[in-house]
């Protein structure tokens, strides 16, 4: 069973994101790039249980960030 979450942000001007899920440590374990919509469906597969941090990008500044919890 493949678990999925869905992220929603505001993207109203289409620009294009990425967005990086990093784990306790500080290692990048995802990054999905070319995100053009406002919402990103995020595939948990090879993400232990627990809790990582996540941002979305534009390439050049930070627009949000927070915690994404695994179970």
């Amino acid at each position: 069973c493949v678990s999925k979450s869905l992220l929603t942000f505001d993207n109203s001007k289409g620009n294009s994101h990425v967005l990086r899920i990093y784990n306790s440590s500080g290692k990048m374990m995802k990054e999905i790039t070319g995100i053009n919509s406002n919402s990103i469906e995020i595939n948990r597969s090879g993400l232990t249980s627990g809790i990582y941090m996540f941002s979305i990008s534009n390439g050049t500044e930070n627009l949000t960030s927070g915690k994404l919890t695994v179970l």
